[in-house]
């Protein structure tokens, strides 16, 4: 019975096709599954060349920068984004190249919100509950209002965030019927007390005042008050 031979060379090409890919190839990943506005961006890495660097770029123009790698060859850190999400959420593709080893590549998409809070109805009077929307307040797990009126602050609880970008609706009362005329503004935020340092935040100038409504006699009228709502840049 004859064997057959197969050439060295060609059992050296067929192991090449089957080897597994390398252990260290690069990996990225995000600190959070979702980044709002404002917030930095965090990535952590592994696989990348010890004691070396990764180049971070993405396709959208929002951040760059480089991440050292530590002896075990992971690397950690955060990007600030030069512009805000220009629709509600947005998908970036974040790459980090090794320094060492340009052709160790490691990608991860990073979701980023649009901070926003909606009001409805703006205009109406104290009396009426509104229906508040918040998206994307990723620095916090509750959203809270801020009331000011001179050096007044009014504290209060809205509702818990939820959800992958953090977000609600609650049908909330903010100012009393009897709440006095004049020019309050609203801070929406995660933290429990009000700054104004705060970066994640959504601001309102609330105008109230007083109305005159009179009846179907002349003679008879009521007092009401109103509110209108304005959000501030």
């Amino acid at each position: 019975m004859k064997t057959r031979r197969i050439a060295v060379p060609a059992l050296l090409a067929l192991a090449a096709c089957v080897v597994p890919a390398s252990a260290n190839a690069a990996v990225l990943t995000t600190t959070k599954p979702c980044f709002g506005d404002g917030d930095p961006i965090g990535l952590r890495g592994t696989g990348f060349t010890p004691n070396s660097s990764a180049a971070i770029q993405n396709n959208a123009g929002l951040a760059a920068g480089t991440l050292q790698s530590l002896a075990d060859g992971t690397v950690s850190g955060s990007l600030l984004p030069r512009t805000a999400t220009p629709t509600r959420t947005q998908a970036v593709l974040f790459t980090g190249t090794d320094s060492a080893n340009p052709a160790n590549v490691g990608q991860v998409a990073v979701t980023r919100a649009r901070l926003r809070v909606t009001v409805s109805p703006p205009n109406a009077s104290p009396r009426r509950v509104r229906r508040f929307r918040a998206f994307g307040f990723t620095s916090g797990n509750t959203l809270y209002r801020h009331i000011l009126r001179g050096k007044r602050v009014s504290n209060g609880r809205m509702a818990g965030l939820k959800g992958v970008c953090r977000q609600t609706s609650v049908r909330k009362r903010l100012f009393r019927r009897s709440a006095k005329s004049g020019t309050y503004r609203v801070q929406f935020d995660t933290k429990r007390g009000y700054s104004s340092r705060t970066v994640q935040r959504v601001r309102f100038r609330v105008r109230v005042f007083r109305t005159v409504r009179r009846s179907s006699n002349a003679s008879a009228a009521g007092a009401g008050t109103g509110e209108v709502w304005t959000q501030l840049p």
